[in-house]
């Protein structure tokens, strides 16, 4: 079962050599112009070579299992064209403005993806309430070696040997959060009647203070770098898991 992260695949198909792939979230940048008649046009520039993906913090970091190699194409240039009108109509109804919108790719690069694989527990937001999960993270061709690109094409190579070529590293940020001083707050009388709070002077205004504190990111950020050669990074000695699959 698959939960699909910030750079995650959402969906893709086959073309010739590679995928076409369609990423989820990728950093980008978008630029909005405004075209004769009643329509505009939306260009989103997309980076999806970025060698980093996010996992919870309850993540099984010993279950992560190297899954695959394959050469992919990446949109980085998207064009989406929005019907004004049609929005205007739509805003009446909830729900209509999907047809309002045409996106087109108008740039593709060739990519390799590097697949994962991870044990953790299931997401409120999780409907199939599985337990293993998938990452990917992504790469140009200049920054794989040749033997790293041969590896992909070959489908014999096998998922152990192909595994070593990659290298993976943590790490967890720390983030500033800003919480409710109870010491230096001022909180209205009242009392709890079936689970609603009952303030017992009306004109009664609660008096907030706020303090920053430092707390543990909910996500771990997972790193996969190429190595010289997969003689050298040998997969039991990876930093988390075997990197060698289940």
């Amino acid at each position: 079962m698959s939960r699909q992260l910030p750079l995650a695949i959402l969906s893709g198909v086959c073309l010739s050599a590679g995928l076409l792939v369609f990423p989820g979230s990728f950093r980008a940048a978008n630029r909005q112009t405004r075209l004769p008649g009643d329509d505009s046009v939306q260009i989103e520039m997309r980076n999806p070579f970025t060698r980093f993906a996010q996992i919870p913090a309850d993540a099984d970091l010993s279950s992560v299992h190297f899954e695959r190699l394959r050469q992919v194409q990446m949109p980085t240039r998207i064009k989406r064209t929005i019907d004004n009108d049609c929005l205007r109509f739509a805003s009446a109804e909830p729900g209509n403005a999907a047809g309002c919108a045409q996106t087109q790719v108008e740039v593709w690069a060739p990519a390799y993806e590097v697949s994962y694989s991870y044990r953790a527990l299931p997401q409120p937001t999780d409907e199939t309430a599985g337990e293993y999960y998938t990452f990917q993270v992504y790469f140009r061709p200049g920054e794989l070696d040749e033997a790293i690109r041969q590896a992909a094409a070959d489908r014999h190579e096998k998922r152990h040997d192909v595994a070593a070529y990659f290298a993976l590293s943590t790490s967890r940020e720390t983030l500033t959060k800003a919480m409710i001083d109870e010491k230096r707050s001022r909180f209205c009388d009242g009392t709890l009647i079936d689970g609603d709070w009952a303030q017992r002077d009306p004109d009664c205004h609660d008096q907030l203070s706020y303090k920053t504190v430092r707390v543990p990111s909910p996500d771990i950020t997972v790193r996969a770098d190429p190595t010289a050669s997969r003689r050298a990074t040998a997969a039991a000695d990876w930093p988390i898991g075997n990197g060698s699959g289940r």
